[in-house]
């Protein structure tokens, strides 16, 4: 039995480790942008940040024989250089004066924009080439290298995960970068010892570096963000905050000027807001947590409220409450003597907050006699249970300035898909209630997207009467569309008049409401939400008035689940002329940042493809055997786009069985990453005994084949799955994703093996240009999911593999010359 290569062992949990890291910190990344920034900006600076991976290709393709000479002295050099970097480089971006909604009246921005992203590009170029190197160094075992690269980046992207939970972000960067110290003191005992020592006296200054940056680092969030507004307050303080993956929650206290917060609060009302305490989610999405009275009649003032309407109308004997968040929909339940509520709260410290820590204060009503908790998403909670109830009531889940200004346009969300509704109403008992409050945008927007939403939910599941099962109010602020398990009697209706007079509510769609009745209170220039209701539930008018509205109000679905894209081309020039007046905040900053990021990423990485092709005028051949460069091009250019296509849909699409995005996108990520890993180590020694083409076109057709049945087979299995308990659920994923996952990890390393016994020379190159399609399909992947959904993305992706079998950079003879 021959005996281990210990170099090549050691080699191999050192790119394990920084493989971890470096996907770790990728990953840590989109969560430190959301609390700094926003979402969307999260997305674009670590789409182009992987372009360190390309640079990394074409600095490595231009350098090869230098690299060759000092492998050991480069690698740990890189190593230590990531470590460093992943922490300055993110303390020196921050505190850039960036501000994303003056980019268009301020060039200034821009540069700085451009500065951010050569910063953060930075530790990535630095991982990259650790890497890359290490698989010209070690050419004969590219598989096993790219099998650790794999399966170490889905250790780190779990490994995240997990450590979210018990650290704040900064300091989960700081661990980041003590751990990838590690992979480079693995390689030592492999370097000659008069290299070695000079490298482990490198890690002095790097350990004294990080261990200063974990007394000195802090977030600093943009001024722009409601948080920081709010601090600028007199008297406002932070008395708790508490992190995980799902945000950073911050409870603000002001007892100098109290905090009112009541959403579509009346202005009729004569009863005042009783002491609150702010809490807000990555410095956004306001809510608020009220005191508990000590008589429960001073809670009136929530029934002066658009999403009391239900309420108004008949007792309610039994509620779901989906989002319970600080409170305010529980105190509204209780108040109107509700007897069963069954409240649902994601993210568990939003309850131990609330309900436990500020438990004098609260009064603790997710332990209320009458209420009944559940840690669970409501499409999972629904999924598992048969229990119908009077109202399922989903309130405000965003705040105000995040909602009214397109930061949220990319944020998928299965809350308001048709399918989503359809399954609420299914969980109505007769004449029950599902009860659904948006924020007013005007002009309007996602509360005719919703509207019309429901309308297709209802008309899907066969009704005629539909006009006649649904209600819509709205304040100056919120409104609420009420949906009934049938036709609202006159009684019913008669009620909601009442209440909206009480109230000076505005009715923007009664069964049998006249146009006079529109527009009476909270006026507009025109009765425009009465108006888009009557078209939206009129078959004859429904598709014109939504082909000529100024923004998208089509359903969003299971595979297109953006609710809060409303952006249309023919409207942006016009927008954009009204910048001045007030336009702005009608622009889809989310969306247009992700196109930039496309045309950034696709020019980009034409220029580090170019680069090569002009100055790496070395010829790869071995002997009289030659690869073309096109088909290097191609091949590893397709393998890029199609592996992360098909590899973000699905993390997508396991939603819909996972119902938790942490659960989903942890559990995916790592199964595709680590079956991939294993399929690229498998795919080595098949290759030995086949061929590396063989192996190539057997996974290929094979991802082909068990893609295509998975288009049609995954909707209805995930209909049946819905009931299974999370271990269940997780043991499918794998069971689901691992072929598919094994099979997509071998085309990549087979091409490289092709080069490697070929073109040597081209490997980084191959490197590079698989870095840069990957930073392209990363922002196209979401453009074609928005506009197309995910199951055509999924498809493209596909046929990107299948067409590699033309380019696959297999040899051919060298022309002799004559």
């Amino acid at each position: 039995m021959a005996k281990p290569d210990i170099k090549l062992l050691f080699l191999l949990a050192s790119v394990f480790i920084l493989s971890a890291s470096a996907l770790a910190y990728e990953i840590l990344l989109m969560r430190l942008f959301a609390i700094i920034q926003w979402h969307h900006f999260a997305y674009m600076i670590i789409g182009l940040a992987l372009l360190g991976y390309g640079v990394s290709g074409t600095v490595v393709s231009l350098f090869q024989q230098r690299v060759k000479e000092h492998f050991f002295s480069l690698y740990v050099g890189s190593v230590f250089m990531f470590s460093v970097f992943s922490v300055l480089n993110f303390q020196v971006a921050q505190q850039l004066p960036f501000n994303a909604e003056l980019i268009f009246w301020d060039d200034q921005q821009l540069f700085l924009l451009t500065g951010m992203l050569l910063l953060l590009s930075v530790p990535f170029f630095f991982a990259a080439t650790a890497i890359c190197i290490a698989f010209m160094h070690f050419k004969a075992h590219l598989t096993k290298i790219y099998a650790a690269d794999l399966i170490g980046a889905a250790a780190g992207s779990l490994g995240l995960i997990i450590l979210l939970f018990f650290l704040l972000p900064q300091h989960a960067l700081i661990t980041i970068a003590s751990v990838s110290v590690f992979a480079a003191i693995l390689v030592l005992p492999s370097a000659p010892k008069s290299i070695a020592k000079k490298l482990l006296l490198l890690a002095i200054p790097v350990a004294v570096f990080i261990g200063y940056q974990l007394t000195q680092i802090k977030l600093e969030m943009s001024p722009y963000k409601s948080l920081s507004q709010t601090l600028k307050i007199q008297g406002a303080t932070i008395i708790h905050q508490r992190s995980s993956p799902l945000g950073l929650l911050s409870v603000i206290e002001n007892n100098s000027v109290p905090f009112r917060h009541a959403p579509g609060l009346s202005i009729n009302t004569d009863q005042m807001v009783l002491p609150q305490l702010a809490l807000f989610t990555d410095g956004d999405s306001h809510s608020a947590i009220t005191q508990f009275p000590d008589k429960i009649k001073k809670l009136s003032y929530l029934s002066n409220m658009t999403s009391a309407l239900p309420y108004a109308i008949t007792p309610i004997d039994s509620a779901l409450i989906v989002g319970g968040a600080g409170g305010t929909d529980i105190l509204q339940a209780l108040y109107h003597d509700t007897k069963s509520i069954d409240v649902l709260e994601l993210n568990k410290q939003t309850y131990e907050l609330v309900d436990k820590v500020l438990a004098d204060f609260s009064g603790s009503p997710y332990s209320h006699k009458k209420v009944n908790t559940h840690i669970r998403e409501v499409r999972d909670f629904l999924g598992s249970s048969d229990k119908k109830y009077s109202l399922i009531q989903i309130s405000l889940m965003d705040g105000f300035n995040a909602s009214s200004s397109g930061m949220h346009s990319l944020n998928e969300s299965y809350l308001y898909t048709i399918e989503a509704i359809q399954l609420y109403l299914s969980h109505l008992k007769d004449n029950g209630y599902l009860a659904i409050t948006r924020w007013i945008n005007i002009p309007p927007r996602d509360s005719l997207k919703l509207f019309h939403s429901m309308v297709i939910a209802l008309k899907e599941q066969g009704f005629k009467d539909i006009g006649k099962r649904i209600v819509f109010i709205r304040s100056w602020q919120t409104g609420t569309i009420l949906i009934k398990n049938a036709p609202f009697s006159d009684n019913e209706l008669k009620m909601i008049r009442s209440f909206n007079e009480n109230n000076a509510f505005d009715s923007a769609w009664l069964p049998d409401m006249r146009a006079a009745e529109a527009n009476r209170f909270n006026m507009l220039s025109s009765p425009i939400f009465y108006e888009a209701s009557s078209s939206i539930l009129s078959d004859e008018k429904r598709d014109q008035f939504i082909r000529d509205y100024k923004f998208d109000l089509q359903p969003s679905t299971d595979n297109k689940p953006f609710f809060h894209h409303f952006f249309r081309w023919q409207t942006f020039s016009e927008l954009l002329e009204l910048r001045d007046q007030g336009g702005m905040p009608l622009i889809e900053w989310g969306y247009l940042v992700l196109l930039a990021t496309l045309v950034i990423s696709v020019i980009s990485s034409f220029v580090l493809i170019l680069i090569p092709l002009i100055f790496f005028q070395q010829k790869a051949t071995n002997g009289n055997i030659s690869i073309r460069k096109i088909n290097v091009i191609f091949y590893f250019f397709m393998v890029g786009l199609a592996f992360l296509m098909i590899e973000i849909a699905f993390m997508q699409k396991f939603i819909v069985l996972l119902h938790h995005p942490i659960y989903s996108f942890a559990a995916t990520l790592s199964i595709f990453l680590l079956f991939a890993g294993l399929g690229s180590h498998v795919g080595g020694r098949l290759a030995a005994a086949w061929s590396t083409q063989r192996v190539f076109l057997a996974s290929c057709l094979g991802i082909a084949l068990i893609g295509i049945v998975y288009l049609w087979l995954l909707d209805p299995l995930f209909e049946v799955a819905t009931g299974f308990s999370l271990p269940v659920k997780i043991f499918l994923s794998i069971i689901l994703l691992a072929p598919l996952a094994f099979l997509m990890g071998m085309p990549f390393p087979m091409g490289l093996a092709s080069l490697s016994q070929h073109a040597e020379n081209y490997i980084p190159w191959a490197w590079g240009i698989n870095g840069c399609a990957s930073v392209i399909s990363a922002s196209l992947s979401t453009i074609l999911a928005i506009n197309l959904g995910f199951n055509a993305v999924i498809g493209i992706g596909l046929a990107l593999y299948l067409t590699t079998l033309v380019f696959f950079p297999s040899p051919k003879l060298a022309e002799r010359p004559t």
